[in-house]
């Protein structure tokens, strides 16, 4: 039997990703559009989504994969971090709705970014694009330290759509701009 049979041959990429899109939304499932000879069909690759993070322990299933080996405790420096942080600020979630492509991953001192000429503080550098709209999120300050573990991450995530976390302040201005600094990024399914 062949994988086509029985399946709707769609004339569009179009209409078939609207149906691929009402699909994994039905079923809890991601759904894959590919080209079959003069038309596109469902199906084929199903795709596990990751799991957004919503908890700690999601941290680790997301990150332990990055540790050098079994004794890395960077995985667990950067939750403790995070859980200290999120004492005093509120985590934003942004470009969940959005196609934001991880282009580049780079590192770099703080005046080559656009902060003091004097800082030579490291910051890890993200560059974005969506379209035509370009965006540069930078990682250092008290997270600089994680700057190796994030790093890595980052570099698996590069060509792929992205969706990062940031701060937001609950009791004062935060320098924190949701379109400039993250903490934490993850693959936008």
């Amino acid at each position: 039997m062949n994988i086509n049979d029985n399946k709707i041959t769609y004339s569009s990429f179009i209409e078939a990703q609207k149906e691929a899109n009402r699909l994994s939304k039905e079923h809890n499932r991601g759904f894959n559009v590919y080209k079959s000879g003069c038309g596109w069909m469902i199906g084929g690759v199903h795709i596990t989504k990751e799991k957004k993070i919503k908890s700690f322990a999601n941290l680790h299933q997301l990150l332990d994969l990055y540790k050098d080996d079994e004794n890395d405790t960077s995985v667990d420096l950067f939750i403790r971090d995070v859980e200290r942080q999120s004492v005093i600020s509120e985590s934003e979630e942004v470009g969940v709705d959005l196609n934001w492509i991880l282009q580049n991953v780079s590192i770099k001192q703080g005046f080559e970014v656009g902060l003091s000429a004097a800082n030579k503080k490291t910051y890890l550098v993200l560059d974005l694009t969506q379209d035509t709209n370009k965006l540069r999120l930078k990682m250092g300050g008290k997270f600089d330290v994680h700057i190796p573990l994030m790093k890595k991450q980052c570099d698996a995530l590069i060509s792929k759509s992205v969706r990062w976390h940031t701060w937001n302040s609950k009791s004062r201005d935060t320098n924190w701009l949701p379109n400039e600094w993250f903490y934490l990024v993850e693959e936008n399914l």
